[in-house]
């Protein structure tokens, strides 16, 4: 039942992201990233499938193994965001806060400290039930503690356009990786960066920018990005 928990909230947590992501930038612009939704969708299905083929007496161990491996690679992310903050250089423009971003980020701040307080109090409940399943409970709280916790971090982090590009969510875009930019028709607000990736639904990143800050952030953009610009057109 742990799972099925697990994978409703997943299912909820995208729903949030997906809704958030509407009201931060449009519609439209939020739909493109729909089948990044999908596909974590899948994977999180996936996941619980392949949890119900484990033999129960190994279930336990499982999901202590899966929830620590997890709250690893999120302490990595968050250890690798902050390197690349400080590599960035110095800030040329703040940016402020995602749209809501205080309130969102406390708000997921304080509920990934009760349900992880939630997993340590029910393992305390069940003490006698082993030491598998006390571990479970634990590294669930921890799981929980982690995955919000940075998802808290990075709402509440500003963004900011810096020497070496553009920090926003906890990435750096590099000046290098962004090959033009545009503001958004009928959205003046939301700036439409063109980047240099693999998955073309994934070539566009989008920022809602200030409107008191558009201007400074067009004249940097233009600065750092004509080379770019220019080798483009050239090639």
């Amino acid at each position: 039942m742990e799972w099925v928990f697990i994978l409703l909230f997943f299912v909820l947590i995208l729903a949030g992201v997906y809704a958030v992501a509407r009201h931060q930038v449009g519609h439209k612009v939020a739909a493109k990233r729909l089948p990044i939704v999908f596909v974590c969708l899948a994977a999180a299905f996936g996941t619980g499938a392949l949890f119900r083929l484990v033999p129960t007496e190994w279930k336990d161990h499982v999901w202590t193994g899966y929830a620590l491996l997890f709250s690893f690679a999120v302490w990595i992310f968050l250890a690798i965001s902050l390197q690349r903050t400080a590599q960035a250089g110095d800030i040329l423009l703040e940016l402020g806060r995602p749209r809501r971003g205080l309130v969102i980020g406390i708000a997921v701040g304080v509920s990934g400290a009760f349900l992880a307080i939630g997993s340590i109090v029910q393992a305390m409940a069940e003490s006698n039930a082993g030491a598998a399943t006390q571990l479970r409970h634990l590294s669930g709280g921890l799981f929980w503690l982690s995955l919000l916790f940075v998802c808290s971090f990075l709402w509440l982090k500003k963004w900011s356009i810096r020497e070496r590009g553009i920090m926003a969510y906890g990435q750096l875009l590099p000046w290098e990786m962004i090959e033009d930019f545009h503001w958004e028709k009928g959205k003046p607000s939301i700036l439409a960066l063109s980047v240099k990736r693999r998955f073309g639904w994934w070539r566009t990143a989008y920022l809602r920018i200030p409107t008191e800050k558009q201007k400074a952030a067009t004249e940097i953009l233009e600065r750092n990005l004509l080379p770019n610009i220019e080798g483009g057109s050239a090639g």
